[in-house]
């Protein structure tokens, strides 16, 4: 019997610890630049309206700060120049011809979560490869966690020998993530984050590409 995978969904890791220590401390700048924007002031003013008194307890409770483009920044740079390359080389492997097409980043940007940070599951519309870069983490923060994409395999859903073991009948995948792990996946990807315990902190960078085709690329330049 021979054995073809069809319509997989591959996830790709790479360990890039070298880039840590020197953008979580460019990230910092612009995390307290989000603390001070209209949409995050908006937030506290009215969970003062809704706890009065138990603000205090509740204040930025699950809500995880989200800050704006930092594509630009020259301490992400040569991050940024990896993961361009490297998302065009995964659409190139994966059977595309990206001949005629350059990547574009369309969001760069840098997340915290605090206590009870979540984010549910969902995809990323309008681009091609999506990815995270872990800055801070531990075994007790927020996991990543990748959901099968095929909505009809759910129908005639079977028991798994090992939950703890990576096979084919899996309809989730929950990422193991440390300082510097790096990960690309297909943006149709459902995936999303578990609720953050507050114990240790918790930061990474999450990025979009879209394929250009180049004529278009060129005109612009």
């Amino acid at each position: 019997m021979i054995e073809e995978l069809h319509f997989a969904s591959p996830i790709y890791f790479e360990n890039k610890p070298e880039w840590v220590e020197k953008i979580d401390k460019a990230c910092d700048k612009h995390l307290k630049e989000s603390l001070n924007s209209f949409s995050f002031q908006e937030e506290m003013e009215k969970r003062k309206k809704q706890y009065g008194e138990d603000f205090d307890k509740v204040k930025d409770f699950a809500w995880p700060n989200h800050s704006g483009m930092i594509a630009m920044d020259p301490e992400v740079e040569e991050l940024r120049d990896y993961i361009v390359k490297n998302s065009h080389d995964i659409l190139s492997k994966q059977g595309f011809d990206m001949s005629f097409f350059d990547m574009a980043i369309s969001e760069f940007w840098v997340q915290e979560f605090p206590k009870g940070g979540y984010h549910d599951t969902h995809i990323h519309y309008n681009s091609h490869i999506s990815g995270f870069y872990f800055l801070r983490c531990s075994d007790k923060t927020s996991k990543a966690v990748f959901h099968d994409p095929r909505p009809a395999a759910q129908m005639t859903k079977l028991p798994l020998k090992n939950n703890d073991v990576h096979s084919l009948g899996q309809d989730k995948i929950y990422v193991n993530a440390k300082p510097g792990t790096l990960v690309w996946f297909n943006s149709y990807l459902p995936h999303q984050f578990t609720v953050d315990s507050g114990v240790d902190d918790f930061r990474f960078i999450h990025f979009n590409l879209s394929a250009i085709p180049r004529q278009i690329t060129t005109l612009e330049k």
